[in-house]
């Protein structure tokens, strides 16, 4: 019989992990001291320790884990492999277009920031007098020429 310290430390699970997976039903030690309430496991243990530390790495729950531990068929097994395998599957597409929002957001985010920057840096120059002419039309792009035509008249620049 192993401690649950030397257990922990075969395993590699916190001490409270095994607590945890005892309270939940997943890992039940072979002997639990009534008087201390000390846990107690044997070797064969190691072997589901393991495994519910790789389906966790999984991102299984522990529902999950516990319904694969206690029933072991192999076509449950299965069913249960595939709905995490579409879990994780959706769980990567929303990750992803996560990612693409948050690497917009960084792209204007900089591009705001370099307006806000450059209208700081406004600077004030002095200009030799020139001539400004406008005129307000309403119509098609290619009448522009007559109106440019109109103003250079005005102007007396024929």
């Amino acid at each position: 019989m192993l401690s649950i310290g030397e257990f922990s430390k075969l395993t590699q699970l916190t001490v409270k992990a095994l607590r945890f997976y005892h309270e939940e039903g997943l890992l039940i030690p072979a002997f639990v001291d009534p008087e201390t309430g000390y846990r107690y496991t044997d070797q064969s243990h190691i072997e589901t320790a393991r495994a519910i530390t790789y389906l966790r790495s999984l991102e299984f729950s522990l529902s999950d884990i516990k319904e694969l531990l206690h029933h072991r068929a192999d076509e449950d097994l299965l069913n249960i492999l595939e709905r995490q395998q579409s879990i994780v599957k959706e769980r990567i597409k929303q990750l992803r277009k996560a990612a693409l929002s948050i690497d917009r957001f960084i792209l204007e985010e900089r591009q705001a920031r370099a307006m806000a920057h450059a209208v700081n840096n406004v600077q004030e120059k002095k200009l030799e007098p020139l001539r400004v002419a406008g005129i307000r039309m309403k119509g098609k792009y290619s009448d522009c020429g007559q109106a440019f035509a109109r103003i250079g008249r005005s102007l007396g620049l024929d």
